[in-house]
């Protein structure tokens, strides 16, 4: 059985460079690619196929005349339009925009990680740019987003940065342990 991936096109914002690559988890790779980048970059479509190795592998090999290293490309309108001519009964494109609503692809929070990897990427924000809008270091936005430890008052600072409204209650028999001197009546 062959898994579902993504088969991916990130560029910089000015569209001199593009990283075609592949991935299991469409959701958070931006987010890697960005880390090691000097500039901010943005997801501009995806292909969904269950073969991910060949289809990137056949892209690469398109597109060679592009070619600078790695997995970077000079950015031209070709190479969108080689991933739409991939598009078959079992593959399909998964398009960004600026500004629209996320795809499915991106929804399905499954915790306080997801939820801010969603809102930094809806804002396109490095990790770094996020840090500093919230006065703390990158490693710190990474270990929140890795579903690290994490205070939760570092948690509401930045959940407050990205606008993100949340609300939690503790049952009050743990409340009442949280409290100082707490645990009775």
């Amino acid at each position: 059985m062959l898994l579902k991936g993504y088969v991916y096109v990130i560029a910089d914002q000015e569209r001199k460079y593009a990283k075609i690559g592949m991935t299991h988890k469409l959701s958070t790779r931006l987010s890697g690619v960005q880390l090691g980048s000097p500039v901010k970059l943005e997801l501009v479509l995806a292909l969904e196929t269950p073969h991910m190795k060949r289809v990137e592998k056949e892209l690469h090999a398109k597109l060679a005349h592009l070619w600078l290293r790695g997995e970077w490309f000079n950015f031209s309108p070709e190479i969108e339009t080689s991933v739409r001519a991939l598009v078959n009964e079992e593959q399909r494109i998964i398009e960004f925009k600026p500004g629209a609503p996320d795809p499915p692809e991106l929804k399905g929070c499954r915790s306080y990680g997801d939820i801010v990897r969603r809102g930094r990427m809806r804002r396109r924000l490095s990790q770094s740019e996020l840090a500093k809008l919230c006065d703390l270091r990158q490693g710190t936005i990474s270990d929140v987003e890795n579903d690290g430890g994490t205070r939760i008052d570092t948690l509401l600072k930045i959940f407050e940065v990205l606008g993100i409204e949340w609300s939690f209650s503790l049952p009050e028999e743990e409340y009442i342990s949280c409290l100082p001197g707490g645990g009775g009546r």
